[in-house]
């Protein structure tokens, strides 16, 4: 057999034990296959309930007879504020011990006093002034005295008219004006020395000193500035849609209690009390708000019975509590419930959503108290929807119990 033969034999068994092998492999992965799928567990359809009702949390409405808060900001002014100012002038010779910013003076004590040498000079002279004037009327009073006798004696009848003539009755009465001028000039000249005394006109505390030892000081210059201590006043600003709610003072009835808070050092809020005092009759330009005024006593805590509250100072902002007047029978919810356009979500008793539109007579800061719309004990929605549809189902987490044995 030839090499060529020998070739083409060899050939052709290589071939057959390819398509061998490759049958071979296919029948092998259908085995595989086939096993796999008689071996895949059966899956099984199970009943299931799927709940479609939204969870969410609620509080119930309150009714009842409520005082609304009208919470706003004021500052701080005193009741009392003058530049005090003497009425003589002079050097300034003293000056009382507490006349410093920050000093409280009393009413009547003497702030400073002013050189009264000059003064006292005036009211010398202007009495003697005085006694000249008693003198020469006195001497009048005797020239008419002898002008009487010496008419008499004369025992003439004269034209009606010139007897006040003879008988002097005209310079009488000029020494008798004369003696109210000067004792008016006394007056005034003993009033001059006792202005060289400053006296403060009420319990006030120092807030500028303008004038010291030595400062020579004119009449009409402001040598302080002082503030009542009595009383300061807060004046807020409160829209005027809130007015017909607050009680201000009528008759012998006091205003409406209000509550002033201040932050302290470490940031919690000092509170003092106030009253309602007044409402000035103007809006304030810019914020075409209404003003009032709340009156607090001793806002420096002077007295024994304001020990431990924290003083007011003028200039200084508050946060205002203004109580309002009694709501009766409202129900009252609080306002971060309320929805768009005064609406609010109430869980009915079908556990389903509804959209109530509300009739809201007043709002504070915390609660829309209503006229109507919700009823006592209806249950308001709190929770936060991404999707509000009126009559959606709800329910509300409850909480689980164990079952006694």
């Amino acid at each position: 057999m030839s090499e060529e033969e020998s070739f083409e034999k060899s050939k052709v068994k290589s071939g057959k034990l390819t398509w061998i092998i490759s049958v071979g492999l296919i029948v092998a992965a259908l085995a595989v296959l086939y096993w796999i799928n008689s071996t895949e567990p059966t899956a099984e359809r199970e009943t299931a309930t799927l709940r479609r009702a939204m969870l969410v949390d609620v509080i119930e409405a309150e009714q009842g007879t409520f005082r609304p808060v009208i919470v706003e900001t004021g500052t701080v002014e005193p009741a009392k504020e003058i530049q005090l100012s003497p009425q003589v002038g002079g050097p300034v010779i003293k000056l009382h011990p507490d006349f410093t910013p920050g000093g409280f003076i009393e009413a009547g004590e003497v702030v400073l006093e002013i050189e009264p040498a000059d003064y006292k000079n005036m009211l010398a002279q202007r009495e003697s002034e005085l006694v000249e004037a008693k003198t020469e009327l006195a001497l009048e009073m005797g020239r008419q005295e002898v002008a009487q006798r010496d008419f008499e004696l004369l025992g003439e009848r004269l034209p009606e008219g010139e007897n006040n003539l003879v008988l002097r009755e005209p310079q009488l009465e000029a020494a008798k004006t004369r003696i109210d001028a000067f004792e008016a000039a006394v007056d005034q000249a003993k009033l001059d020395l006792e202005r060289t005394r400053l006296r403060n006109p009420f319990d006030a505390q120092i807030l500028t000193r303008m004038a010291n030892l030595g400062t020579q000081v004119s009449e009409g210059m402001p040598v302080a500035e002082i503030v009542g201590i009595e009383k300061y006043w807060v004046m807020a600003t409160v829209p005027p849609s809130k007015l017909p709610f607050i009680a201000f003072p009528s008759g012998e009835e006091p205003g409406a209690k209000v509550e002033l808070f201040k932050r302290n050092a470490s940031g919690q809020a000092d509170q003092r009390t106030g009253r309602l005092f007044r409402l000035i009759g103007e809006l304030e330009p810019n914020t075409r708000l209404a003003r009032v005024v709340i009156e607090v006593d001793d806002p420096l805590c002077r007295k024994p019975e304001s020990a431990g509250l924290p003083p007011l100072l003028v200039g200084e902002f508050l946060e205002v509590h203004i109580q309002g007047e009694s709501l009766q029978d409202v129900v009252r919810i609080p306002v971060d419930y309320l929805r768009k356009n005064d609406t609010a979500w109430v869980m009915a008793e079908d556990d389903k959503l509804e959209i109530r539109q509300l009739d809201i007579i007043f709002k504070d800061s915390n609660y829309a108290y209503l006229k109507s719309g919700i009823s006592e004990g209806e249950r308001i929605i709190t929770s936060s929807l991404s999707r509000v549809t009126e009559g959606a189902e709800l329910r509300v987490e409850v909480e689980n119990s164990t079952p006694s044995e």
